[in-house]
């Protein structure tokens, strides 16, 4: 037989399961509205639960990251990360939107592109990447820089930088390492590419490169603006926070429903035994 207690037992351990993983990932918050995230922790498996995963060209390596592991790449335009497919959710046009990165570039003295979904060499689409001279960092957006950001901030080799765009209404900033570095007002609509999601080089239309040399971790992109204060969550005084998807591991998930199953099954019977 089979009484209340142990059911009670059960749903109280499987609760508890769910607690600690919650309590475990304080800044779950940071997950909300998510589109993608990628901490290229050996693969490119897309931890947003959007199954957008990347696909690895080239082989790229991995290497010690800001947390866990991170692309590793080394100035060779055949290696990168790309999505397979135009995801739609990247063409942004009105609406908010947040893309997050952390680099740590061996060199810095030629642009690297970093990150985007961006046609040819002027757009549309959106780019994160530094200056011709690699000298300061820059967010372009549209069609032949409806949205220029550069911020006055210089990349040092061999430190890690928390790259954030955001986009508010109208307004778009650019933040390094948690502070603003740059501003403009854009009231139109994003034009949009039809070219995929790229990591570590500029787009093959363009046909210059600009491949990345150095380390990529960390990659977010939400459906929402951050606020100024997740921003600087996520910077931290430099020791950084990981971004934390809401979505709980299916192992989590099962005891979650398992719990709640058990409560409301003995929520329903009462206070007889349970044979």
């Amino acid at each position: 037989m089979t009484h209340k207690s142990d059911f009670v037992r059960m749903a109280t351990a499987s609760l508890l399961v769910v607690m600690l993983w919650s309590a475990g990932n304080s800044h779950a918050d940071l997950g909300t509205g998510l589109l993608a995230l990628y901490s290229f922790d050996g693969n490119g498996k897309d931890s947003s639960g959007n199954d957008r995963d990347l696909n690895l060209v080239g082989s790229p390596g991995f290497a010690a990251g800001k947390f866990g592991q991170a692309l590793d790449l080394h100035g060779n335009g055949n290696q990168y990360a790309v999505r397979p497919v135009d995801d739609t959710a990247f063409n942004f046009g009105s609406k908010d939107f947040t893309i997050q990165l952390w680099v740590n570039f061996n060199t810095v003295d030629h642009v690297q592109t970093m990150m985007e979904k961006f046609s040819d060499c002027c757009g549309p689409g959106w780019t994160m990447t530094t200056d011709l001279a690699g000298t300061v960092y820059q967010f372009y957006a549209g069609s032949r820089g409806d949205v220029h950001l550069n911020s006055s901030f210089s990349p040092a080799a061999g430190v890690w930088h928390d790259l954030v765009a955001r986009s508010s209404g109208t307004s778009f900033d650019l933040y390094v390492d948690g502070a603003l570095a740059a501003s403009a007002i854009y009231s139109a609509a994003l034009d949009s590419s039809s070219m995929p999601l790229l990591i570590g080089r500029r787009n093959s239309d363009d046909g210059r490169d600009f491949s990345v040399d150095g380390r990529i971790d960390d990659v977010a992109i939400w459906n929402r603006a951050l606020s100024a204060t997740e921003i600087a969550t996520l910077w931290d005084g430099g020791a950084g926070t990981p971004v934390v998807s809401t979505i709980p591991e299916p192992e989590t998930y099962a005891m979650l429903l398992a719990g709640l199953g058990l409560l409301g099954f003995l929520a329903r019977r009462g206070t007889e035994s349970i044979v």
